[in-house]
């Protein structure tokens, strides 16, 4: 019985690990090993796998503890040291990497307030739904407060880009189109509109999409960002 629970418990662990690497990374490239050693798994999954598999072990030591010899319980209780260390020092050398090789060069938990008005419309977006209780991403999301979250590692400039927030929320935006109204659209008053972005009170003239958040995580000093077609 006790040899049946381990190689149930080993086959659905091992399943659970590969289905987890092949769905989430099944189209990309990697150009270092490092890289790929580390782009292969996700903290959510690391940490899921390990909480599996040590509850898994803590099962196992509590149901059969009677019937267990000293070599088996020894080995359980290595499986879960292993366990422990291993995600431990996966989550540590990932973030040390991840720091080190990033445009962000560290965590960062930056803040910016964003207003969306069309036709002189306040326009109000989905709230957040589900236990995450955000919008977007887990690095790059809004929490239905209208503003801004960055709260990770940016990997790359493009990450803490203004495009980049509304890609991860669902909304189209770029110097042309905010959410189904472009550039030369008419308002219910009959005139034209376009789309226009006000960064701090200013006017900004340049790639609204570009636009990199400043770094900051009060509001203010950090932006308030308000775009509007009309």
């Amino acid at each position: 019985m006790f040899a049946s629970f381990v190689r149930i418990f080993l086959g659905l662990f091992l399943l659970s690990l590969l289905s987890s690497v092949a769905y989430a990374h099944e189209e990309e490239v990697h150009e270092a090993i490092t890289e790929s050693l580390f782009h292969q798994f996700d903290t959510t999954t690391v940490i899921a796998l390990s909480i599996v598999g040590i509850l898994a072990c803590t099962i196992m030591l509590l149901t059969y503890k009677d019937t267990l010899g000293e070599n088996q319980k020894r080995i359980i209780f290595g499986i879960i040291v292993v366990l422990a260390i291993a995600s431990t020092g996966y989550l540590v050398g990932n973030t040390v990497y991840m720091s080190l090789t990033s445009w962000s060069k560290g965590l960062i938990h930056w803040h910016a307030d964003f207003e969306i008005r069309i036709c002189g419309e306040k326009i109000v977006l989905p709230e957040p739904t589900g236990i995450a209780n955000r919008v977007g991403t887990e690095d790059v999301h809004h929490h239905g407060d209208y503003r801004i979250h960055l709260e990770g590692i940016m990997k790359e400039r493009e990450d803490a880009t203004l495009g980049h927030f509304f890609d991860a929320i669902d909304v189209s935006f770029s110097n042309g189109k905010i959410l189904n109204m472009d550039n030369g659209d008419y308002c219910p008053d009959g005139k034209k509109g376009s789309v226009r972005m006000f960064v701090n009170g200013n006017l900004y003239d340049k790639n609204y999409r570009d636009y990199v958040i400043a770094p900051y995580s009060q509001v203010p000093p950090g932006d308030f960002i308000k775009i509007v077609f009309g």
